[in-house]
């Protein structure tokens, strides 16, 4: 996965609108309720893991995997589809190492958003 995760972008915009037709009002209603959802989710994660309740981790993770993949958010997607694989055999630390990388690449996705001009933060 490291030499994959090197490569992918951290958000590719033009692939998410290639997949949506084109539509960029439908890509900024799907941005926007992205940006509402996922800080949440990354939340239920953090609480999830210190109750070692490691499905909820797996099917949230899950979750983040195909939303931010549909917003081309390609790298946080890899992420979290590592996270998603690593639930069950793990050792803690690296599930916690992976929801941090995940909430570092959400505020950097975010950001990214906001220079673009899709979405409130």
């Amino acid at each position: 996965m490291d030499k994959q995760k090197n490569t992918l972008p951290v958000l590719d915009v033009s692939c998410a609108l290639a997949a949506m037709g084109g539509d960029k009002n439908v890509y900024r209603q799907t941005v926007s309720k992205y940006l509402e959802i996922i800080p949440r989710l990354l939340q239920a994660m953090d609480t999830a893991f210190f109750e070692d309740d490691r499905m909820t981790v797996r099917n949230h993770a899950h979750m983040i995997k195909s939303s931010s993949r549909t917003i081309g958010g390609m790298l946080l997607g890899e992420i979290a589809e590592f996270l998603e694989c690593q639930c069950e055999t793990a050792r803690g630390e690296v599930i916690e190492d992976s929801l941090r990388e995940l909430h570092w690449l959400f505020t950097e996705v975010s950001r990214l958003f906001l220079s673009l001009g899709y979405g409130d933060l």
